[in-house]
Order: structure tokens, then C-alpha cells, then sequence
């Protein structure tokens, strides 16, 4: 069940990156850094992925 899942999700995530277009007549957003706030602790799998 846990393998199906994975690749369902994987499968997700391939298809929502190969469609999403790029828009060309927006500025450069954002114009400063994001700030994420990862309830996580550091180092974790949570944390890497966040930072990915």
C-alpha cells in the first residue's frame, strides 16, 4: 500500500511540474526572500524536503 501511494504522489508531482507554463510578462517575483517556517526539527526528512 505504501509503494502505491509513493507512486501516486510521484506521479502527481511529475505532471503538476510538466504542465505548469511560464508566464513571461510578470515581473521578477518575489523581490525578496521568502521565509518558510518548517515545524520540524533540523536535519530531519520534513526539513529536507522543505529545503529542496
Amino acid at each position: 500500500m505504501k509503494r502505491r501511494s509513493f507512486v501516486a504522489l510521484a506521479t502527481t508531482g511529475l505532471a503538476t511540474t510538466a504542465l505548469a507554463g511560464t508566464a513571461f510578462a510578470q515581473a521578477n517575483y518575489p523581490d525578496k526572500p521568502i521565509t518558510m517556517v518548517i515545524p520540524a526539527p533540523p536535519g530531519g526528512g520534513t526539513d529536507l524536503v522543505a529545503r529542496l
